[in-house]
């Protein structure tokens, strides 16, 4: 009898109550930084150094050196230039994350539209996805700061779904969609994108059309160790990767 009575009583709720419901629980306002935090963050980006150890403590958890510092002016330098720059490390510095950091970072002033970067194999780019999506869904520094991009990442903590069924008060999609399938994690009305091609796949046909019909092609690139052992040991294979960033990439 109790669970005839329970049916009864679900049975007597309107449609569209629940419908409301449902709309109610994926309505998210973007709300702008204050004054306060926006002086404050803006001071952070002039020193891109201590941006990336400030927002991210965990990944640059020992000082930068020579070739972290070499690694930030070029690509600083590229991003306000537009300039084609290279610099040579050593292997096992950390230098991925700390393009991938800048990419970020780019994207995030609003400098770039549509940064890239691109390592050599899926295995790297995978993680380089993984990285910018932990960023933008549990980073509570870069949420607290950067509340008009992070807050639909931050309210779906990572579901690839959830996200992109947000919406604003007025019932418009917020448009923020973590593709990484294909390579790209699009910001919340259209403000941008960030993505990742490799070097060893295909570099060509990334490209984002926004809900406004606008495309975006990648407007930034950082590529990532262009090549592995065994291709920097073969003369062909190394000027095979030099035309493809020639004519491919660039």
């Amino acid at each position: 009898i109790a669970i005839s009575l329970i049916e009864r009583s679900m049975s007597r709720i309107p449609a569209d109550y629940n419908q409301e419901g449902r709309i109610h629980a994926r309505t998210i306002e973007l709300k702008e930084p204050s004054a306060k935090t926006l002086r404050e963050r803006r001071t952070r980006e002039r020193d891109a150094a201590k941006w990336l150890r400030y927002y991210f403590p965990g990944i640059y958890r020992l000082p930068f050196g020579d070739v972290h510092f070499r690694i930030i002016e070029e690509a600083e330098y590229s991003v306000a230039q537009g300039a084609r720059c290279a610099v040579a490390g050593p292997r096992g510095t950390g230098k991925s994350y700390v393009i991938g950091g800048l990419a970020l970072k780019a994207l995030l002033e609003g400098r770039v539209r549509f940064p890239v970067v691109m390592p050599w194999d899926a295995k790297q780019l995978k993680k380089m996805l993984g990285f910018w999506k932990k960023a933008l869904c549990f980073n509570e520094l870069l949420a607290r700061d950067y509340p008009e991009i992070c807050t639909p990442f931050v309210a779906s903590r990572g579901s690839y779904h959830k996200v992109s069924t947000f919406v604003d008060p007025d019932g418009n999609p917020l448009g923020a969609q973590l593709i990484v399938s294909e390579g790209m994690i699009v910001l919340p009305h259209s403000l941008g994108v960030i993505g990742g091609a490799t070097i060893n796949g295909n570099p060509l046909g990334l490209n984002y059309t926004t809900d406004a019909g606008e495309g975006l092609r990648p407007d930034l690139v950082f590529i990532d160790d262009p090549q592995d052992r065994d291709t920097a040991m073969s003369r062909l294979q190394i000027n095979s990767t030099i035309q493809q960033i020639d004519f491919d990439v660039a």
